[in-house]
Formats: C-alpha cells, sequence, structure tokens
C-alpha cells in the first residue's frame, strides 16, 4: 500500500541555506512525499528560491496565504490544518537531512502495532556549525535531555521532541487543529495533542539529520546565553511560563500546582 507523506516547511528570510535543505529532501531515499512550503513574510530572495523550485520539481508546492505573517508555530499549524495526507513531518529551512531520515521513522511506523492510535514519532540529530562542520553527534546529549527521553511525565513542562525530526500519523495531526491560538510552539503542541489522547510516542536515538547551528535561529541547541538573560528577565520567563501553562490548559485538565512541581522538578535536575 503507498501512503502518502506531507513534508511542511514554513520560510522566513531564509535564502542563504535554504538550498541546501530543499536538496537535501529531494535526495531523499523515500520519494514517496510532498514538500509543502509557505512563506511568513520574507522580504530576502526567499520566495525567488522556492517559486523557482516549484516550478522544477512537481513534487514542490508553494502555499498561498491572505495572511502574510503569521509567526512561526501558526505558520506550521496553518500548513497542518489545510493539508491532506497519511502522514506528517516539519522541516526547517536551514537544516540537512540525512538520505534515510524519512525511511527511518516510516520503518519504525511500520514496525508497531498500534495502527488505530495517534502516533508521534521523532529521533536525535547531529549538531553542527553553518558550515555544516561537526560540533556534537547528539543533540540529546549535548542539552542533557537524554535523561528525559521516553520520561512521557515532563512533556507538560518539558519538549524534548525537536520539532524537524517528527513523523506523526493523520490521527495525531487531527487532534491538533483546535485551540491553535494558544500554541507557544507546534511541535511542544502536537507533542501534548499526542501525549494526553491515549497516543504513542516513539523515540528514535539515531540522528536523521544535521541541525544547524547560525546567527539566525528561531531556537537552538546552545541556551547558555538566553539562560543568562532569563536571569535578567524574571517578568518574561513568568510571561513566557504562562503562556506555556495556557497552551496545556487547552488540551488537558492540568492544574497549576502540577505545573510547578513538574517545572521545579526539571530546574532541580
Amino acid at each position: 500500500m503507498k501512503y502518502s507523506i506531507a513534508i511542511l516547511m514554513s520560510t522566513y528570510n531564509g535564502q542563504e541555506y535554504l538550498s541546501e535543505q530543499i536538496n537535501s529532501i529531494l535526495n531523499q531515499s523515500n520519494k514517496d512525499w510532498i514538500l509543502y512550503i509557505r512563506d511568513d513574510g520574507s522580504t530576502d530572495n526567499t520566495v525567488k528560491i522556492i517559486n523557482d523550485y516549484q516550478t522544477r520539481y512537481a513534487q514542490i508546492k508553494v502555499i498561498k496565504d491572505s495572511i502574510a505573517h503569521r509567526g512561526c508555530a501558526q505558520s506550521f499549524l496553518y500548513l497542518l490544518t489545510i493539508i491532506d495526507a497519511d502522514f506528517y513531518m516539519f522541516c526547517d529551512q536551514d537544516d540537512i537531512w540525512l538520505k534515510d531520515k524519512i525511511d527511518i521513522c516510516f520503518k519504525k511506523y511500520k514496525e508497531e502495532k498500534y495502527y488505530s492510535l495517534p502516533i508521534l514519532i521523532h529521533t536525535d540529530v547531529r549538531i553542527v556549525d553553518k558550515n555544516l562542520t561537526s560540533i556534537y553527534p547528539s543533540l540529546w546529549s549535548y542539552n542533557g535531555s537524554s535523561k528525559w527521553i521516553g520520561t512521557k511525565m515532563v512533556l507538560p513542562v518539558y519538549n524534548y521532541i525537536t520539532g524537524c525530526t517528527m513523523f506523526f500519523n493523520r490521527k495525531a495531526r487531527d487532534l491538533c487543529l483546535e485551540h491553535t491560538e494558544n500554541v507557544v510552539m507546534h511541535d511542544a503542541y502536537v507533542a501534548l495533542c499526542v501525549l494526553f489522547n491515549k497516543g504513542v510516542i516513539i523515540d528514535i536515538s539515531e540522528a536523521t539529520l544535521l541541525y544547524r547551528q547560525h546567527e539566525s535561529n528561531v531556537l537552538g541547541a546552545f541556551q547558555i546565553i538566553p539562560k543568562i538573560r532569563k536571569l535578567a528577565n524574571i517578568w518574561q520567563v513568568i510571561r513566557n511560563n504562562y503562556k506555556q501553562y495556557k497552551m496545556l490548559t487547552s488540551i488537558t485538565n492540568y492544574n497549576l500546582v502540577q505545573f510547578l512541581r513538574l517545572k521545579w522538578l526539571i530546574l532541580r535536575n
């Protein structure tokens, strides 16, 4: 049986690395996919680049939107809402997918026996610099998330699932179409929707992409400076945690005491 795989990419001023990323998708060993790209109001040559790829490759579709700028999370969720497929993958504009990325995830899916349930599969990544020089072989090991991987109880306050590694089925996608106005980040939202609707979350320790770190990352592997800044801006920390809590409570019944206790557990460790 042939399945459809929708790769969802949101771009914003990504001209420097975009072609390398799209080429890495074109070079995938699995060819049963369509890449849907929505631009979020770029002012550089990003739109020209994606339109050129759409002209040359039938598997690449540029999605038009009457709203020019939605922001990162809402841009991805807009694509998730309007695209019909059997499986979905999120894709950043500046990474490099390893050749077997899709096949690794799809093979794992076929090994499972939970086809009737929402299923989310995610993997580790290799950290590289802007020139693709290796920095660290494992994000999970580098940022300390390895000790939490598989511990689903921490997901309400600590999302260790990297969006650009996610592979999930339509049943998982269908859980994510409501309350999207409360979403802080799309990957955390999808993970929580699956978690709190008796879905299956599967961890693959193998790295499936090169996770490029550079000056323009929206969210990156290196969080030391941001953590220092947080100490100097406590009100921003409070606001961010409130948004996270509001997103969580839009999905499930979760009280503030539970949330704060779990936050404290993560901070202590």
